[in-house]
């Protein structure tokens, strides 16, 4: 999932990943992606589940989030961002169904509110 989550960000023009930050939806995407998203000089990692939330919000400037989720609304993240776009699915490529297995990848850019604003509509308990 780090790898595929890489190329994702990889594949984003190089002004787009100098200010991006990735959220995630669960404990298993963060800690994957904090404990072995080092090598591929990922950006700073965020995630609104549970106490994740309290570790921090993404700096007003960051301009660009790549978004992993397992259920989003397009229209719910436009409400947010100035657009969104779909850039993948997440496949362990073992056929083993998990809460990370199909999760969503979205960029959005452009957020419409400062992360002070923003930050609280990621902030979710389960």
């Amino acid at each position: 999932y780090v790898r595929q989550i890489a190329d994702a960000v990889n594949g984003q023009p190089a002004a787009d990943r100098a200010d991006m930050v990735i959220i995630t939806g669960n404990y298993g995407e963060y800690g994957a992606l904090v404990r072995y998203g080092p090598p591929y000089h990922l950006p700073p990692v965020y995630s609104g589940q549970n106490a994740l939330y309290y570790l921090g919000r993404p700096p007003d400037s960051a301009r660009v989030a790549l978004l992993v989720v397992e259920d989003a609304d397009p229209a719910t993240l436009n409400r947010g961002f100035a657009s969104c776009d779909q850039v993948g699915k997440l496949d362990n490529e073992i056929g083993i169904d998990n809460e990370e297995q199909s999760a969503t990848l979205w960029v959005c850019r452009d957020p419409r509110a400062s992360w002070t604003v923003l930050w609280p509509k990621f902030q979710h308990y389960d």
